[in-house]
């Protein structure tokens, strides 16, 4: 497996370079990277790609994005602004499942620092800090 790192959602915002800054020592110095967004007409839920590593930037928002955020974002849910048409937590496990990645980090608000939105992921274990989840393949 390459060390092809997915960036799901990923904006290139200033916010973003806030997650690249906090997470960086995890991202492997050899690898490339695969951003993943609507605005460039690519849907992750939709998608088979295996990965070494998968970074979720916001993939569910519970307040209205900012106006550039709402190029690529969605409103389904229950008003949950999402970066996939096809958002429920049962497809967010079902692909992170498929890429068999390394390393699964999600960053954005409580519920997925918390990982209420995600949750546990079978062969992985999960470490959650005030920051954002890890998960680890096992």
């Amino acid at each position: 497996m390459s060390k092809e790192v997915a960036w799901v959602g990923w904006e290139g915002s200033l916010h973003d370079w806030e997650i690249f800054s906090k997470i960086h020592e995890f991202i492997p110095t050899d690898s490339c990277d695969d951003i993943i967004n609507l605005r460039d007409g690519r849907d992750f839920l939709e998608e088979d790609k295996v990965y070494y590593m998968v970074v979720l930037c916001y993939i569910f928002c519970s307040v209205t994005p900012s106006s550039d955020l709402r190029k690529t974002r969605l409103m389904v849910n229950g008003g949950k602004w999402c970066i996939s048409h096809l958002s429920t937590i049962e497809n967010w496990r079902r692909r992170l499942l498929l890429t068999q990645a390394k390393m699964i980090i999600a960053w954005g608000g409580s519920n997925e620092v918390g990982y209420s939105y995600v949750g546990e992921l079978p062969g992985y274990v999960l470490t959650v800090n005030p920051i954002f989840s890890q998960w680890n393949s096992c």
